[in-house]
């Protein structure tokens, strides 16, 4: 089904479970609300024959379309936490990475007083292995047809297949053989049991706990930064901003409660089942994440290194056209 055909059987779907209560003396007819709307959606988009990226569509068209468009991202993301606990794909990880050499140069790191525990040392050394000896950039992206160079024309929809790898938007690059596609930026977060919180990490670009790396760095103006774990999923745009107010702004995909519950529900059925010391250590780690995010401005307004430092992976071409040069 294309969008259309999803909105409209969205609209008939809540019409009717609205005109069932009321028939059943469960409240009254009416019309339905967009939080009911999007309640539908994300039961849809469960289905698995809804197409899941939001990022393909503009931010036009009405609010409850808008917001169609990112229960099912958010939906899609969900689901994609469990190809990450796959053993098969941990095992191949595992065989790329130098596990020694980076227990070793974590012990080094604690040793010398350069991190607070052993988890974020041995962050700190998987993000170096990973930018100076795995990572490996392709500029010019060679055609894989006539092997000549291409270039960036525009960002474009993912294929089937692209969808089916977890791609929501791709850049297209062209000569006049073929076209090359690749994911949009990207980065993790781990766990602290030192500092008791979630680190930013991005491997791409060998740093570990700058979250306005983006924002003051790059100059990149984002609007959702949304965290997906197996064992739930929250908004963290908080974290990544320097101006909450001026992100508000560009958050024009539904309502903020509207993406809170979607959120919410996620995370419960993510943990349900789970065993009452679990649900206590993550509910701890959740107030400890809404305290840190909500002093987020705070720590903004002090100068630090990254102010001004645009992206270092990728060509100046390349970055100004994504707007991560820190010119802007």
């Amino acid at each position: 089904m294309d969008q259309t055909e999803i909105d409209s059987l969205v609209t008939r779907l809540t019409e009717r479970w609205i005109r069932h209560c009321a028939e059943r003396g469960i409240g009254s007819a009416r019309p339905p609300t967009v939080q009911e709307q999007m309640m539908i959606a994300l039961f849809v988009a469960s289905l698995g024959s809804v197409p899941a990226s939001a990022s393909n569509r503009g931010s036009g068209g009405s609010s409850a379309h808008a917001q169609h468009g990112l229960a099912q991202t958010i939906l899609h993301l969900d689901k994609q936490m469990d190809m990450y606990e796959r053993s098969d794909l941990l095992d191949m990880a595992l065989e790329e990475i130098p596990l020694q050499e980076l227990h070793s140069a974590a012990e080094a790191s604690v040793q010398a007083n350069e991190v607070p525990g052993y988890e974020d040392g041995l962050a700190n050394a998987l993000v170096k292995w990973f930018k100076d000896n795995y990572f490996k950039w392709i500029d010019p992206v060679k055609c894989p047809r006539c092997g000549g160079k291409t270039v960036l024309r525009e960002m474009g929809a993912p294929t089937a297949e692209e969808t089916q790898g977890g791609a929501g938007r791709v850049e297209v690059h062209a000569c006049a053989e073929g076209v090359w596609n690749l994911e949009d930026h990207v980065w993790d977060e781990y766990f602290s049991p030192t500092l008791g919180r979630w680190i930013h990490l991005d491997p791409c670009e060998k740093v570990r706990d700058e979250p306005l790396l983006y924002d003051k760095g790059w100059g990149k103006k984002m609007s959702y930064v949304l965290a997906f774990a197996i064992d739930g999923a929250k908004d963290v745009t908080r974290g990544y901003v320097q101006d909450w107010n001026a992100t508000l702004l560009r958050r024009t995909r539904g309502s903020e409660e509207a993406l809170r519950q979607v959120l919410e529900d996620v995370t419960k059925r993510r943990r349900l089942g789970l065993p009452p010391s679990d649900t206590k250590r993550l509910e701890i780690e959740d107030q400890a994440e809404a305290k840190w995010l909500s002093e987020s401005e705070d720590r903004a307004k002090v100068p630090q290194a990254i102010d001004g430092q645009g992206r270092e992976s990728g060509t100046a071409d390349w970055k100004h056209e994504r707007g991560e040069d820190g010119t802007k």
